[in-house]
């Protein structure tokens, strides 16, 4: 099931990612999903908002919805950032779209979702994933 999660997000990018800042939510589209290590791994802009939101709060929520809008997908979890410097070099190699954003892997902030909850939803039901 988590090949399909990973191919479900990749198909419909982008995937929508919540974090917390202060008592607020805040919302954005991530481009960038991989399944890497058997993990769903997200990549940004260090320094941006999202990567300070996910420093001061781990709590995250993925949104996305087929193109066709007849089927979504929600995953919550805690985001763990990747401080390992071969993982990041190893995601850099296979995913080099990435390189878009920095070529220097201490420039992107990678980070998995721990613990994911996801679920499907679609017209004739909702399913529980096991990630």
């Amino acid at each position: 099931m988590f090949d399909e999660v990973i191919a479900f997000m990749k198909e419909n990018s982008p995937n929508y990612v919540a974090t917390v800042e202060g008592d607020a939510p805040r919302v954005r589209p991530l481009g960038f999903i991989t399944g890497h290590d058997g993990r769903i791994t997200f990549a940004t802009s260090a320094g941006n908002n999202t990567s300070k939101q996910i420093k001061s709060n781990t709590n995250i929520e993925v949104s996305n919805t087929a193109a066709t809008r007849d089927k979504a997908l929600r995953i919550k979890g805690k985001a763990v950032i990747i401080t390992d410097v071969e993982t990041k070099n190893a995601i850099l190699e296979a995913e080099p779209n990435l390189k878009r954003i920095s070529e220097d892997p201490e420039g992107i902030t990678m980070f998995y979702i721990k613990d994911p909850e996801a679920t499907f939803w679609s017209y004739t039901g909702v399913t529980e994933v096991d990630l």
